[in-house]
């Protein structure tokens, strides 16, 4: 009797074992992969240089940099009227009585608001073209994530839509 106990409680432990063994291997095979890919990913950014445009000079950098840190001053606030309004739509949208009039009047402040954001987007994108040579320029164009804005503020975007 005790000897089968022992045996079972062994079996039992051995299983369990394997599993965690298991489980253990498939997330770090993959982490490893991660984190790999990671650093490729790093590698190629640091040779495409600053926003994937090549061959920058320090004078260039600068004043990328500058134009950026502009950018950013006067985009922050918008952003934050943006997920205010926002916020206020779903306060709206949820509320026991729906005022249609209400709704429409923030929606209109909405896209007046990122439609502001948009062209200053734009304003920011030329204003950095300008400082670029043609080889620049041309690589600059053709980075896509560049394109329509940064991440951060793309994500941020799309996230108001998602109602």
């Amino acid at each position: 009797m005790k000897t089968r106990k022992k045996i079972r409680t062994a079996g039992l432990a051995m299983i369990a074992f394997l599993f965690i063994t298991n489980t253990l291997m498939a997330q770090g095979a993959d982490s490893a992969r991660t984190f790999h890919r990671g650093h490729e990913g790093l590698r190629s950014h640091m040779e495409r240089g600053m926003m994937g445009i090549p061959n920058l000079t320090d004078d260039q950098k600068a004043k990328i940099k500058a134009q950026q840190i502009a950018f950013g001053k006067e985009a922050l606030p918008l952003q934050n009227q943006l997920e205010e309004k926002r916020a206020h739509l779903r306060t709206l949208q949820t509320a026991q009585a729906y005022d249609a009039n209400a709704v429409n009047v923030t929606i209109d402040d909405i896209a007046k608001t990122e439609s502001q954001l948009m062209k200053n987007h734009a304003a920011n994108r030329e204003a950095i073209r300008k400082l670029l040579n043609d080889e620049q320029r041309l690589a600059f164009d053709s980075n896509k994530g560049f394109r329509h804005g940064s991440v951060r503020f793309h994500n941020r975007h799309r996230q108001g839509h998602r109602n």
